[in-house]
């Protein structure tokens, strides 16, 4: 059958009453293409990949081709190995951590740290966009994670609305504090000050930041509890040009809050030469 067959097939049924079955034909697929059958494809209320029985969400609409499937392990693997490389370089969250992981996406790199502070720590996860955040909510529920709190908010200067971009690819998303053409959905935001004192946080073994240029609203965020971060790491996009320039504030932000700053200026990677990390110096 070839492949524009399939995908015809696969719109008339990616609709209510036919996605339990474009699920079966996915599955079967999939472990055709592969040979591998612990892969599966499941709908849950979205398009959701399982490989050894993680959950990683797609997409809203199925969008599958052979690349996908044969893919499919490779790049969860990635993904996964990837987030712990990028976020934990300086340090590696342990048993009854506190983390709090803003811009947390699908939950990608909440679905890597979960293990590492165990059933007595705690991740806060962070997700402005809607859709974005429901496919957190189903990364959380599906994979149990237990010791994960969810919460729906843009982080910014201070608590109030903002305007987030809704692009194809969810991890591009970015906030605005105005509203514009591109960015046109309302989300409700916070600050990290606010934020911790709300939840009762004492003390934060990691800060990672993950927010698509948006650094420097967050930052302006963060006065009282600055002194109760150990590390974080922050993701800058300097590399993109224009309006992502953030770099030199970030820095000068973590110089005059007391942290010591780790780059990797020699990485081959030009987007983690761009991650800066703060180690809380001792007094």
């Amino acid at each position: 059958m070839s492949s524009t067959v399939k995908r015809k097939i696969a719109n008339l049924f990616d609709r209510p009453g036919g996605h339990w079955l474009l699920s079966a034909a996915a599955t079967h697929w999939a472990r055709s293409v592969t040979g591998d059958h612990d892969l599966s494809i499941i709908y849950d209320g979205m398009w959701i990949d399982v490989i050894d029985q993680t959950y990683i969400p797609r997409s809203s609409k199925f969008g599958y081709y052979n690349f996908d499937f044969e893919n499919m392990r490779r790049i969860a693997r990635d993904r996964l190995v990837g987030s712990l490389d990028y976020w934990t370089h300086v340090y590696r969250p342990q048993n009854g951590d506190t983390v709090i992981d803003v811009g947390a996406g699908i939950g990608i790199d909440t679905l890597a740290l979960s293990p590492l502070v165990g059933p007595s720590g705690r991740i806060y996860s962070i997700e402005a966009h809607p859709w974005t955040f429901c496919a957190l909510l189903k990364t959380c529920e599906l994979n149990r994670l237990t010791n994960v709190i969810p919460l729906q908010y843009a982080l910014s200067e201070k608590p109030g609305p903002v305007w987030i971009s809704d692009l194809p690819n969810s991890e591009e998303n970015s906030i605005s504090g105005v509203f514009l053409d591109d960015h046109a959905i309302s989300v409700p935001a916070t600050n990290l000050d606010t934020l911790v004192a709300s939840q009762g946080i004492q003390r934060i073994a990691l800060l990672k930041l993950n927010i698509e240029g948006a650094e420097q609203m967050v930052i302006k965020g963060i006065d009282r509890c600055a002194s109760q971060i150990d590390h974080i790491a922050i993701a800058c996009h300097d590399f993109r040009g224009g309006a992502y320039r953030t770099r030199e504030p970030v820095i000068e932000f973590l110089q005059d809050h007391g942290f010591e700053i780790i780059e990797r200026r020699h990485d081959p990677r030009i987007y983690v030469r761009d991650h800066i990390h703060g180690i809380r110096k001792k007094l």
